[in-house]
């Protein structure tokens, strides 16, 4: 059962730093939704959208229902331009088991997030690194593919 982001115990927090409304949050956003993990419910997915140095406000306009409500927004104020700082503190607020850091501009391909979970489990692995598409195919693509390798500890 869909629970809200704060109460839920989710199997990936999935980290999303922003730092401009300008960024294409929704897409990234829609993304994760759709990549094979049910949101907001233990065993799942939740959504963290990383404010840096921006209102949440200002974001959450770009996001319509229900998704803007299913994602849990967390504010890093630090100054810096840097992604390092808003995904240290995604990082920190993850609860789950794994955690999945992507940029504003990238997005997920349907099913991902699922592979990546089962491979991870499967293997036991600590870590699971997707290829990426543009060194594959020779596209200019940010979009992460499902995982085929697995790194156990």
């Amino acid at each position: 059962m869909q629970q809200s982001p704060e109460t839920c115990l989710p199997a990936v927090d999935l980290v999303i730093a922003v730092h401009s409304a300008q960024r294409p949050l929704a897409r990234a956003a829609q993304s994760a939704a759709a990549a094979g993990l049910a949101l907001n419910e233990d065993g799942g997915l939740r959504i963290n959208v990383v404010c840096h140095n921006i209102d949440p406000e200002e974001l959450k306009v770009q996001l319509s229902e229900p998704l803007r409500t299913q994602i849990r927004y967390i504010e890093c104020q630090d100054g810096i331009p840097s992604p390092a700082g808003p995904f240290n503190a995604g990082v920190s607020a993850a609860t789950a088991s794994y955690v999945s850091i992507m940029g504003s501009d990238d997005m997920l391909e349907p099913g991902a997030l699922r592979e990546w979970l089962s491979v991870a489990e499967q293997n036991g692995s600590a870590a699971v690194l997707a290829p990426r598409p543009s060194l594959q195919r020779g596209k200019g693509s940010n979009t992460a593919r499902k995982g085929r390798a697995a790194s156990s500890t």
